[in-house]
């Protein structure tokens, strides 16, 4: 991390609140009991072609300084415009593509070079493949046309990585998946696809390349390690050298930041650094970086809420891609940014409710598809604006340009500053002056939480409204702009105050509530509207209870008025003929939303998707839910 130790000021400030979990008043806990950190994945994997793929690459690509100027310039064009959110790579198409089709009697990919083919055991099969990419720093592949029977799991590893399991799980919905990333310029995947009556079948076509950040003072630390820099032809300022570590130059200043490492640790301090991750995710071609952090609930459960910006992403086929980095941090002051790949991570997500600039607060909250790694922090959270005083300081843990965790704190400006970015005004927004030697945010900060010294998220950074136009990061006149989660929370109280101690559901205008026997109310049912249609809806969609006509296993949810229905879904009781609760259901409607049903007797849930300006299919999933 590039920065500076905080001011001794600032020191202060973080002392007089260390012991912030012991008093107070939160609405939503603080956070959950920390547990044992976790490490990456290292449990063995029945990999079988290991051997084969450590021989040679099946697809080689050269390396990007030679091969893909134009993708280079056009990222580093991106982010000297100071874009949002900031890009760290793109993909690549591989020199052919890769038309898997693994089924019994029959294994082939085409060309028949781009992969091989192996007895799995226990009546599967194998498929494996190697891809090089000169130089990488990090790499992802991307699997397209993904139809893969249930039982199906794939690997993916670098070269000295443990291999880290997926499945199905992270198919987006257009059909796509992006695998979890590895680091260096291999990556190896192995599949394997029970023998049975449907075929496992994908398609390769391209390779996602990650970048590294850099700035002036880091390539100045490599010149005096003696480690060579080759610039790029016509990219002067994006660069590559010989140990294979891929660089991109965000156009934020690193002078003003401060690495969380060199703040003296308190009770605070400690709870952003386990609650706020890296974000990385993928829109279209190209991957992005963002901040985010995990959100309690009133139910104390765990369940991994994480919360960010809507301008990092807001749509379902971007959380499928998600990788969240929890704990990245520098393990010690200004030292050398250790990869992202020694830290626990998460892959995959389901998105449950967004908000717009101009519209909302800049929100995305997302429930994470995987477990959050040991010694995770949950924050709470205050949707009351009383607490939003002048001058109160708020405190940000964030990964500013793709860095290790950065910290900074701010103070809280009551009265409107007339901020000139469309679309900001309050109540939406919070604006607070940045403090002398209090560190600051950068491209890649965007959607990290911000919170007051009790430990209660507040808001979520937006970014910062310019002083004069084409001012830098560290301009200390600019004021910094978070969505505030006052205005969040309507949309979000579904989830970070459900019903507690498992009882039946309680039912309200964005809360559909069905039984299973007479009268249990077992069923919760939600649901939640993301759409650019109708000058753009997004947040919880609205339930028609038909329990007053005597249907109490079903009902009805509308987008846009009550006079126009839009969904009809039911849960039938299938438990009889294998196990499970039938979620049903047919939505009359091209825009997005995503429902989830939750069983209260026994917690388990189950969420569905629809991507906008996507004819929504109907639903007859007869394995919703295990009935016990």
């Amino acid at each position: 991390m590039i920065g500076k130790p905080i001011s001794p000021v600032a020191v202060v400030l973080l002392l007089l609140f260390g012991d912030f979990a012991a008093h107070g008043q939160s609405v939503g806990p603080l956070f959950a009991a920390p547990g044992a950190k976790q490490g990456p994945v290292t449990v063995a994997a029945p990999i079988r072609l290991a051997n084969e793929l450590a021989k040679a690459p099946l697809h080689s690509l050269q390396a990007a300084r030679v091969a893909a100027l134009d993708s280079l310039a056009a990222m580093k064009a991106w982010n000297a415009a100071r874009r949002r959110p900031t890009q760290n790579g793109f993909a690549r198409p591989l020199p052919l593509p890769v038309e898997v089709d693994l089924f019994p009697g029959r294994a082939a990919s085409v060309p028949g070079s781009g992969g091989i083919v192996a007895d799995a055991g226990k009546d599967s099969i194998a498929w494996g493949t190697r891809i090089h990419v000169d130089e990488a720093y990090r790499l992802r592949l991307h699997l397209l046309d993904v139809q893969l029977p249930p039982g199906t799991r794939l690997w993916v590893w670098g070269i000295g990585e443990q291999p880290r399991e997926f499945g199905p799980e992270l198919r987006a919905p257009a059909g796509d998946l992006w695998t979890p990333s590895v680091g260096g310029p291999d990556l190896m995947l192995e599949v394997h696809a029970p023998v049975s009556a449907t075929a496992a079948r994908f398609t390769l076509r391209e390779v996602l390349e990650l970048f590294r950040a850099g700035s002036e003072p880091m390539l100045a630390s490599y010149r005096n390690r003696g480690i060579p820099i080759f610039p790029i032809p016509s990219v002067a300022t994006l660069v590559q050298h010989e140990s294979g570590e891929g660089l991109f130059l965000p156009q934020d200043s690193t002078a003003c930041l401060v690495d969380a490492a060199c703040v003296q640790s308190s009770g605070l301090l400690t709870a952003l650094q386990h609650a706020v991750a890296q974000l990385q995710f993928m829109k279209g071609s190209n991957s992005f970086s963002c901040s985010g952090g995990l959100l309690n609930n009133t139910n104390l459960d765990g369940t991994p809420y994480l919360l960010t910006a809507h301008h990092c992403f807001s749509d379902q086929a971007a959380a499928s891609t998600l990788e969240a980095f929890f704990q990245y941090e520098d393990t010690s002051c200004n030292g050398s940014a250790p990869p992202e790949d020694t830290f626990p991570r998460t892959t995959g997500s389901t998105l449950l409710a967004t908000g717009a600039t101009g519209t909302q607060s800049d929100f995305t909250l997302v429930r994470l598809t995987g477990s959050v790694p040991g010694n995770s922090v949950f924050l709470g959270w205050n949707q009351s604006t009383s607490v939003l005083a002048n001058g109160t300081p708020l405190y940000r843990v964030s990964h500013p340009l793709g860095f290790p965790q950065g910290f900074s704190v701010t103070q809280i400006l009551a009265s409107s500053p007339g901020c000139p970015v469309a679309g900001t005004a309050r109540p939406n927004y919070i604006f607070s002056a940045k403090v002398a030697n209090g560190g600051d945010t950068a491209e890649g900060s965007s959607g990290a939480p911000v919170v007051l010294s009790n430990g209660q998220v507040v808001g979520q950074l937006l970014g910062e409204c310019p002083a004069s136009q084409g001012s830098d990061n560290c301009d200390p006149n600019n004021l910094v702009m978070d969505g505030a989660f006052s205005q969040t929370y309507p949309s979000v109280s579904q989830w970070l105050s459900p019903s507690s101690g498992g009882g039946p559901c309680v039912p309200s205008a964005n809360t559909l509530c069905i039984d299973d026997q007479p009268g249990d109310k077992r069923f919760q049912i939600q649901a939640t509207v993301n759409t650019a249609e109708g000058g753009g809806v997004h947040g919880p969609a609205s339930d028609i209870p038909l329990s007053s006509l005597g249907i109490s296993q079903g009902g009805i949810f509308w987008f846009f008025a009550a006079t126009n229905p839009e969904m009809l879904i039911k849960v039938i009781n299938g438990c009889g003929l294998g196990g499970h609760y039938w979620v049903f259901f047919a939505a009359l409607t091209n825009v997005g939303f995503s429902v989830t049903v939750t069983d209260t007797q026994t917690g388990h849930f189950k969420t569905y998707s629809n991507p906008d300006s996507t004819t929504a299919a109907p639903v007859q999933d007869t394995s919703a839910l295990p009935c016990s």
